[in-house]
């Protein structure tokens, strides 16, 4: 799996209003680590900007303090 299909998948997902849950990921991405999974939605949310966004997420994002 590369990574940047997890990227570009978080993009479409971002795009459409959502920053989804760990089930949708590992359900998209089978083969894919709970690591990776995890490291790729932690880099896109320090990333992006989520004011608006339903995050799914459960795990720790460890956003930036700035705004």
């Amino acid at each position: 799996m590369n990574d940047d299909q997890i990227f570009y998948f978080l993009c479409f997902c971002h795009d459409q209003g959502f920053l989804p849950d760990f089930d949708t990921l590992s359900d998209k991405f089978p083969e894919t680590d709970w690591n990776v999974l995890q490291q790729e939605v932690k880099s896109f949310a320090n990333i992006h900007e989520l004011d608006g966004i339903n995050v799914m997420w459960k795990g720790e994002l460890q956003l930036p303090q700035y705004k």
